[in-house]
């Protein structure tokens, strides 16, 4: 580059450099939180190998693509070594332990990818974490690529933002408003010095301006966020018409690692006399993996003076309760309700679908605020009345029935009989035929299918809770989960239970919903608060003469149920002595009984109404003024308007050149005082391509011509300047509109 100076050549190669670095950096740096302890020099290593090409490829070596193509060669084999933890050399001299690691990068990492935990412990899945590192080495690479060789600030920025908005998505930071905040910095600084060097004068106070206007907003919306449970800034959480909300109940039993916010988020709260789990959702399929919503028998509702009128198990003695329930931060097309409803008032014009399973489903779904009040049944006939229950009758056959194993036949049970269950041959079941082993183990000999139950709940209680529990790879969830991890969540819990009793002709299904921590029951207020944490399953099983009973085999979990081992409440006072020597003597790990008032651990005492995730009043105030600095100046520019259009015709048409000359203004282009009209048309044509021979020509006679303008002048020069206001682009007149330097002038 002859005529240059040998420093400004430098500095246009320094200045991309740092600016990738900081890009790079900041990329690496927010990735480190996807391990429990981040490997700090394998992650800065494979981000500086990364850069390497890109530096090689405008280095001025002759053969720089050559040698750019080397570096790069060089940079994988170095992310390779560092990935699996080996020595680059061994790579190239095709060690047998290397490769056969690298060769498990792919498939191993990609099937661990949705089952395990985040943050990563080095040794939970090598394999993904070695994958974790060669993405962040591609990402480094393509970075750098796009702003110091293809000069492409903008393409660098949101690859950055890209793997920014990934690592985000797995793991959220702690200190959300703070760290966007300082990546907003970065990233504009980075630009800044990546983009090209201006010799002209540009306005630092607007970008200035523009920069504090959105850390303004990132602050002011962060202003209780220890209160709130959600925020404006988490977009996980907003709605684009898709009918979900902030927070809603996920449906499908997948058996993976539970994640969670790291802010607890308010789901409802409940006005009553006792903390009742919030049903909403039946699952009686089994597919073959897991439970899941099967079609059944719709009812038809009654309306009755704005109350709703269902249609619940009328089988048994329930008792009756009342709730008053406030959706929170939270979005569903399902009637959350403790036990079975029978009338809801509150919900408005909806849509109502009844099933016959006792779900309620709504259109539109519930939202926000909404407050509604339901009449359930709450059955609890306790254990000495269901081991004196009738034998089955008849039984829906879908209740009994086994997929055993993804794309097999079915097997319809037969139902449990007086002589007790059926027993059939362990090899039906394919690759669950060591689960029904473990089922007739753990029932024995017994006559009465509550026997049954109780031992199988009894059972299941004493296995191990584990939320991080990884996704079986090879056998079905529930086979591992009983027969080889033996520890799970409530998900395994009640999945395992359903199956087991259905697999020996006991009516059986999954119910999903909310549970109830007696820890935030505040008995002053007879209310309870639900939040995320609180989605839960469990079990429904079919007696005769009482209909569909809760059953919780999920530890520290219950149902209100005494004849469930989860309840405080179980007993065996009542049974008989040679009865009760075959059920459970005592409750097993039964959740905490309501015995105290935990306010401080409250969702409602903070001011927050309803879900308490809407914008807070100081980010209202804030964006009210904000947009009154914004609309200021066209307000101003509209006055102007109005006062130069009034007047006889000669001002009239001197107003409209005016108007013409404050656009050109805004537009960058202001006119010298000192020329005459025909060189201002001649300007305007040449700098701008804008024909105004018309409005000036017009402007000129008006001025200079002794008589007065013909009657209509006026409004003929402001129709001029409309026609030449179109044959300006849109995006050029809006930039206009909101410049300020023709009201400066």
């Amino acid at each position: 580059m002859p005529g240059v100076p040998r420093s400004v050549r430098l500095l246009d190669l320094l200045l991309p450099t740092v600016a990738a670095g900081c890009l790079v950096g900041l990329l690496a740096a927010t990735w480190s939180g996807l391990w429990q302890h981040a490997p700090v020099s394998r992650l800065a290593l494979v981000a500086t190998v990364g850069v390497l090409p890109a530096l090689v490829r405008v280095s001025g070596i002759r053969r720089a693509g050559w040698w750019a193509t080397l570096a790069a060669l060089g940079a994988v084999v170095v992310a390779l070594g560092v990935a699996v933890e080996s020595n680059p050399i061994k790579l190239l001299r095709g060690d047998g332990s290397t490769w056969t690691a690298l060769g498990d990068i792919i498939p191993d990492g990609l099937g661990n990818a949705a089952a395990t935990p985040l943050p990563l412990s080095l040794d939970r899945a090598p394999a993904l974490g070695a994958l974790l590192i060669l993405v962040l080495a591609g990402a480094a690479g393509l970075v750098a690529w796009q702003i110091v060789v293809s000069r492409r600030p903008l393409a660098g920025v949101i690859a950055t933002a890209t793997g920014l908005a990934y690592r985000w998505t797995l793991v959220p930071p702690l200190r959300p408003v703070m760290t966007g905040v300082a990546t907003l910095v970065i990233a504009l600084v980075a630009f800044r010095l990546a983009g090209p060097r201006r010799t002209t004068r540009t306005n630092s106070g607007r970008a200035a301006l523009a920069g504090g206007i959105v850390v303004a907003l990132a602050l002011a919306g962060s202003i209780g966020a220890d209160r709130a449970p959600a925020s404006w800034w988490s977009w996980r959480d907003w709605t684009f018409g898709t009918g979900r909300g902030p927070t809603s109940l996920s449906l499908k039993q997948s058996y993976g690692p539970l994640t969670y916010p790291d802010d607890p988020v308010l789901v409802a709260r409940v006005v009553g006399d006792e903390p009742i789990p919030l049903r909403a959702v039946v699952l009686e399929s089994f597919d073959g993996t897991a439970f899941a919503p099967a079609p059944t028998e719709v009812f038809p509702q009654i309306r009755i003076n704005g109350r709703l009128e269902l249609n619940p198990d009328p089988e048994g003695d329930p008792r009756e309760a009342t709730q008053k329930i406030t959706i929170g931060n939270a979005r569903t097309p399902w009637l959350l309700a403790g036990g079975r409803p029978t009338q809801v008032t509150g919900i408005g014009r909806r849509d109502v679908t009844e099933f016959a399973d006792g779900s309620v489903r709504l259109q539109p779904s519930l939202a926000a605020d909404t407050t509604y009040s339901v009449d359930t049944l709450v059955p609890d006939p306790g254990p000495a009345a269901l081991l004196a229950a009738a034998p089955y009758g008849a039984v829906d056959p879908n209740l009994v029935t086994v997929v055993p194993g993804a794309g097999a036949d079915p097997i319809r049970v037969p139902v449990w009989a007086s002589t007790g269950a059926t027993v059939l041959d362990p090899q039906a079941f394919g690759q669950y035929r060591k689960v029904y082993l473990l089922s007739r183990r753990i029932i024995g000999r017994t006559t009465r299918p509550y026997v049954a139950v109780n031992r199988i709940e009894e059972y299941l209680r004493k296995i191990e809770y584990d939320e991080s529990v990884p996704r079986s790879i090879g056998t079905p969830d529930l086979v591992d989960f009983l027969l080889t991890a033996k520890r799970g969540y409530c998900q395994h819990f009640a999945g395992a239970m359903a199956l087991m009793l259905r697999m020996n002709g006991i009516p059986a299904r999954v119910v999903v919903g909310f549970t109830s921590d007696a820890g935030r029951f505040d008995r002053e207020k007879s209310s309870y608060e639900i939040i995320d944490r609180d989605a839960h399953s469990w079990v429904e099983v079919q007696f005769p003469g009482y209909g569909w009973l809760p059953f919780d085999p999920t530890p520290g979990r219950s149902v209100p149920n005494s004849a469930s081992v989860s309840s405080p409440n179980y007993s065996r006072d009542g049974v008989d002595l040679d009865i009760s020597a075959q059920i459970a003597a005592d409750p097993v790990r039964p959740a905490a009984v309501p015995d105290r008032n935990v306010k401080e651990q409250s969702f409602g005492d903070s001011g927050a109404s309803g879900g308490g995730s809407g914008p807070g009043p100081w980010l209202w105030t804030i964006s009210a003024l904000l947009l009154a600095v914004l609309l200021t100046p066209l307000g101003a520019k509209a006055v102007r308007r109005v006062r130069r259009h009034r007047g006889d015709e000669r001002a009239r048409v001197l107003g409209a050149a005016r108007e013409f000359e404050s656009l050109l203004t805004d537009l960058g282009h202001p006119i010298d005082p000192a020329t005459t009209t025909a060189e201002r048309a001649h300007t305007s044509w040449r700098d701008l391509g804008i024909d105004a021979a018309g409005i000036y020509g017009r402007a000129s006679a008006a001025r200079f011509d002794p008589s007065a303008p013909q009657p209509g002048s006026g409004d003929a020069a402001w129709r001029e300047l409309g026609r030449v206001r179109r044959t300006i682009g849109w995006r050029r007149r809006a930039r206009a509109c909101l410049r300020i330097r023709s009201l400066r002038n």
